[in-house]
């Protein structure tokens, strides 16, 4: 989807599409590390390509939103024109990428203990803790699934999230809005 918007220093990209039900644990802790790999620290795989490499961009954003029966995954950043197309084609390359090849031992050990850590920001405050409650009603979610999800994410390899990124990364069904001057996009 084009958003015609003249006149502006940056094409805004969001990119994601529709992925598995929040009471799928171990999918959706292996999409947690993906979206960290991918977007979501200094090192990141997007932000070293967009930012560091090609100075396209400030900073790169990824999201996982648990729905009710399916969740959403995107990617979000601001390009510098005439650079919008090319950090689209960029962002699609790194996820073939992570469908090709197996993440570095260095990147999994980066993954899962950020998201270990995540744990702990689960009930820190009185409203991280009325967000962890309402989540887990909403999904429905048995009682104790923090320690197993801790549990699981413990013992997340490689190749689970290769599988992860394959099964749910599509290019097919990837939803793409660009909004900018679509004259110098």
């Amino acid at each position: 989807v084009l958003v015609e918007q003249e006149k502006t220093p940056q094409t805004y990209l969001m990119m994601g599409q529709v992925v598995c039900d929040a009471k799928n644990i171990k999918d959706m802790l292996a999409l947690e590390m993906i979206k960290r790999i991918m977007a979501s620290s200094p090192t990141s795989r997007l932000l070293a390509n967009l930012r560091e490499s090609k100075g396209w961009t400030y900073g790169v954003q990824s999201s996982l939103i648990p729905l009710v029966n399916k969740s959403a995954f995107t990617f979000t950043s601001s390009i510098q024109i005439p650079y919008g197309f090319d950090a689209l084609n960029e962002i699609l390359s790194e996820i073939k990428k992570m469908q090709n090849t197996l993440i570095s031992n260095e990147e999994l050990t980066f993954a899962k203990n950020s998201v270990l850590g995540w744990f702990n920001d689960w009930y820190l405050s009185l409203d991280s803790s009325v967000e962890t409650i309402s989540l887990a009603f909403l999904h429905d979610m048995h009682v104790g699934y923090e320690s197993a999800s801790y549990d699981i994410a413990n013992n997340i390899k490689a190749e689970d999230i290769q599988d992860v990124a394959k099964k749910y990364l599509s290019q097919e069904r990837m939803i793409v809005i660009a909004v900018g001057d679509t004259e110098i996009m």
